[in-house]
């Protein structure tokens, strides 16, 4: 075997160990001593593959990787600057892309049928297979060594199931957003391990914090000064905490009223409840300890917990409202603090991984194998009403490999949902209404992924984490819906070398034209401070954001979109590359880029 042949061998290795180490770090869960270990050597991997990419400068290594098969380009002009080495030499490729975009194609593969005439399609499909035929030969002075001085060509489809294709945000280059701008406050070691959720309240300039570590902590930031600072920490909770989230004080006193309405028969209830003066929110946490926590910010402790008996993925409030979901595919109902009614849509192996309220009597479900469900609520209590398999809908349309491991969906708007499924290159778009999907590509590489997103309430903008394996780059790809959702630009996380596990945006903007969007990464706290005035001057030590082309990727039969099929990928790497870790508290420090 040659030497680019074991170095090819071993670069798919480090890649898919590096994948499985962030698919790690993103559980929810206690992590055993074996997965810790292997998380320990992150930096290591890391060190190596930095080391391959040094000694191919030509992209010798992705020359024959069958996972390779993606149409790449560089990032426009105001950023190449940071064009990774193996995007250098693929002019010729990306002038192929930009035919292949300009040809009018179906949002899921190229040959299915469709309600033209056999003329009409004759006619697309002999289009599409001129475009695509012309060889491409990379320049055989800097590519002799790997290429052999042979063409390489791509043939066109033969069938419907040869190849698949992604659908592709609109160009960039079409999108005038260079004049946004953003400032970062960041909080090193904000907790012991993974920040599992965070929260925004941009009226009171307050974020919450929950973390693997089983603690919540509030933070108080100033915008203007460009700090953060630690306010109180709590640490009732036995296990992790899967969710945090700010409060109407509101909503709790209409509570307290609906309860009196009642005193005999809520006496109990209403004697370990206290009054609020204050107007600061509320904080609610669930955890795997199948606790829902209530805690008061002005007052700095816990003032209601409640037991539900089965660990609680996730929740959401509207009102005097609270949907819980959990495992074994179980949803609660309480109002005004009790238990309303209890149901179980999801089978129970199945859990149900993010719910929310929408409209004035619906809520929407979605659980861990991919099953979405809208349950109609009342006073009385809840009944289900429609039931879609995301992944089945998904696949019919593009034909994509995915697993059944969702973990989040987000809405748009009444008929538009988008999902994320084990951190995948892109994320699934549902709409209602006609009951069609697609997916949309929301990284720039096949081995970049995201792992959250957030919608902004008072916007069309949707901010979706994006981590490339190769080079360990963490940035914030935004996204806007008008007739759909479309990219606009992104936010680079310049120094930050770990994928992004929660992400969430204030609800208001501030006065002078800022959102605030808080990210956590590993146990580092992060707040960006985007503006999108152009009315206002801006301090110079801001950044401008990015304006990337994402990915179009064709997929080949067979092929996983995540799992190499690579026999190398099977084998464990050298023990030499065992490092021992360190788990001692650290204190956190604040600072500002």
């Amino acid at each position: 075997m040659s030497s680019l042949a074991q170095d090819q061998k071993k670069f798919r290795k480090l890649r898919k160990t590096l994948r499985q180490i962030e698919h790690l770090n993103l559980l929810q869960r206690n992590l055993n001593q074996e997965e810790k270990n292997k998380i320990s050597k992150r930096s290591l991997f890391r060190e190596q593959l930095k080391q391959l990419f040094e000694k191919y400068p030509n992209g010798e290594l992705l020359a024959y990787d069958s996972r390779d098969n993606t149409f790449e380009t560089e990032e426009s002009i105001i950023t190449n600057e940071n064009t990774s080495p193996q995007r250098q030499n693929s002019f010729e490729i990306n002038q192929l892309s930009d035919k292949l975009n300009e040809i009018e194609l179906q949002e899921t593969h190229t040959n299915i049928q469709t309600n033209s005439t056999p003329e009409i399609q004759s006619v697309k499909n002999e289009q599409l297979q001129e475009t695509i035929k012309p060889k491409i030969e990379f320049n055989k002075q800097n590519n002799e060594s790997f290429v052999n001085q042979e063409k390489v060509e791509i043939e066109s489809p033969k069938s419907k199931d040869e190849i698949k294709i992604l659908k592709r945000v609109p160009d960039a280059n079409k999108v005038k957003k260079q004049d946004v701008t953003y400032d970062a406050i960041k909080v090193i070691d904000a907790h012991q391990d993974l920040i599992t959720s965070v929260d925004i309240d941009g009226k009171n300039e307050l974020i919450v914090t929950g973390s693997r570590d089983t603690s919540i902590k509030i933070w108080k930031f100033d915008e203007k000064q460009k700090i953060c600072e630690l306010s109180k920490t709590f640490g009732e909770h036995s296990s992790i905490v899967t969710q945090v989230k700010f409060w109407n004080s509101n909503d709790y006193k209409l509570i307290l009223e609906n309860l009196n309405l009642n005193k005999e028969e809520n006496e109990d209830l209403i004697d370990c409840l206290i009054e609020l003066e204050d107007q600061f929110p509320l904080v609610i946490s669930s955890s795997l300890d199948s606790s829902l926590r209530l805690w008061s910010v002005g007052l700095f402790k816990c003032i209601k917990e409640f037991y539900l008996y089965n660990p609680i993925k996730c929740f959401d409030m509207k009102n005097s409202f609270i949907a819980v979901g959990q495992d074994a595919g179980k949803i609660q109902l309480w109002k005004d603090f009790k238990q309303l009614a209890v149901m179980k849509p999801f089978e129970d192996t199945d859990n149900v991984v993010s719910i929310k309220f929408e409209g004035e009597n619906k809520i929407y479900a979605l659980s861990q194998n991919g099953y979405f469900k809208i349950l109609a609520y009342d006073n009385l209590g809840f009944d289900e009403k429609l039931e879609i398999d995301v992944l089945e809908k998904a696949q019919e349309k593009s034909g994509a490999e995915m697993t059944r491991n969702f973990k989040q969906f987000e809405i748009l708007d009444s008929n538009n949902l988008i999902f994320l499924n084990d951190n995948q290159s892109f994320i699934i778009g549902l709409n209602l209404e006609n009951n069609n999907s697609y997916l949309l590509s929301t990284n720039q590489s096949s081995y970049a992924f995201s792992s959250c997103f957030f919608k902004h309430k008072n916007s069309n903008l949707a901010f979706v984490s994006s981590f490339n394996i190769d080079n360990a780059e963490s940035v914030i790809n935004v996204f806007g819906k008008s007739n759909k959702l479309e990219y606009l630009h992104s936010i680079e996380d310049k120094d930050q070398d770990l994928s992004i596990s929660a992400i969430s945006c204030s609800d208001l903007s501030f006065k002078n034209g800022f959102i605030c969007i808080s990210t956590g990464a590993g146990t580092t706290l992060k707040i960006f401070l985007v503006n999108n005035s152009t009315d206002i001057l801006m301090p110079p030590r801001l950044n401008k954001v990015k304006i990337l082309k994402m990915m179009r990727k064709f997929e080949m039969k067979n092929h996983s979109l995540t799992d190499s099929n690579d026999e190398s990928d099977q084998e464990d790497l050298d023990d030499e590359t065992k490092v021992e870790t360190e788990t001692q508290p650290k204190k956190s420090t604040c600072t500002i880029q």
